[in-house]
């Protein structure tokens, strides 16, 4: 039960507050921060299911946080 309510908010209702949020920011905005949601799911990930957080994992995250800078 505890994988279906992490689910829930984690796909479903993170997505319904996404799309409702996209009235009132300029599009841009939106994606830049669903962009940046993965490091949620990484921190998220280590606090709940308890796994350890790779070296590729954090330098992936960090390549694709500049890659965001460049683009915005």
């Amino acid at each position: 039960t505890w994988i279906a309510i992490q689910a829930f908010f984690m796909f479903f209702l993170n997505y319904v507050l996404f799309y409702l949020a996209s009235s009132y920011f300029v599009s841009g905005i939106i994606a830049t921060i669903f962009a940046i949601l993965i490091v949620m799911n990484i921190v998220n990930s280590r606090i709940f299911l308890k796994n350890s957080i790779d070296k590729k994992t954090i330098v992936g995250t960090i390549i694709g946080i500049i890659g965001l800078i460049f683009v915005v």
